[in-house]
C-alpha cells in the first residue's frame, strides 16, 4: 500500500494492485502513522500544459512587451503593402481577442522568427498577464 498526493491536502490510498481505495485528508491518523514509519507519498500527477488558443489583445501586447518584441510589430505592419497592410493595421489597432491560429499571428510570428514553441510560450505567458 502507498499513498499518493491528489492535491496539497488530499492523498489517495493505493493498494498493491494499483487501485485507489480511498482518499483522505493529510490530517488522517492512518496517513500520519504511515508517514511516521518513514514512508513518503508519491507526488501528485503533473497536469498537462494547456496552450491557450486565444488571449486578449492587452495580454498579447504585454507579453510581447515583456519579451522585447512589441516595438517590432508596427514596423512589420508598415512594411506590408495594401490591402494586407490596412487589414492588418485594423486588426492590430481594434481587435480585442488574439487567436493562436489567426493568419495575422502566423504571418507576424514568422516575420519575427518565432517557432511554434516560441509562439506557444508567448501565448502561455500572455494568459498569465
Amino acid at each position: 500500500m502507498i499513498y499518493k498526493y491528489i492535491t496539497t491536502n488530499v492523498v489517495a490510498k493505493i493498494d498493491d494492485d494499483g487501485i485507489s481505495r480511498m482518499s483522505c485528508s493529510i490530517e488522517n491518523e492512518e496517513f500520519k502513522a504511515w508517514l511516521a514509519e518513514g514512508n513518503t507519498p508519491d507526488p501528485a500527477d503533473v497536469p498537462p500544459i494547456v496552450i491557450p488558443t486565444e488571449v486578449s489583445m492587452r495580454q498579447a501586447r504585454l507579453a510581447l512587451f515583456q519579451q522585447g518584441k512589441l516595438s517590432l510589430i508596427q514596423p512589420l505592419i508598415d512594411a506590408m503593402t495594401d490591402p494586407q497592410k490596412t487589414a492588418t493595421q485594423i486588426s492590430w489597432d481594434y481587435a480585442t481577442i488574439v487567436k493562436r491560429d489567426d493568419d495575422l499571428v502566423e504571418a507576424l510570428s514568422a516575420q519575427l522568427g518565432l517557432t511554434d514553441a516560441d509562439l506557444d510560450a508567448l501565448f502561455t505567458l500572455a494568459s498569465t498577464l
